[in-house]
């Protein structure tokens, strides 16, 4: 298989040889929640451990005279 590149292929991917390539639409698209869901499962680790430090240094700041 030869492979030809052109620069008209960035200015129009979706003709070649000045004919129109007729792709199909993508199959499924991936809902946006599940980034929302990622973000959440690898910030929550360093969220927590920022309110346990806040609890700790908010009880030991009222503890003193």
């Amino acid at each position: 298989m030869k492979i030809e590149f052109s620069r008209t292929a960035r200015t129009s991917p979706e003709t070649i040889g000045g004919l129109k390539v007729p792709y199909a639409p993508a199959k499924r698209e991936a809902p946006q929640w599940r980034w929302y869901l990622i973000i959440a499962a690898v910030a929550s680790p360093a969220l927590l451990l920022a309110f346990g430090m806040l609890g700790v240094w908010r009880r030991v700041a009222h503890r003193a005279p």
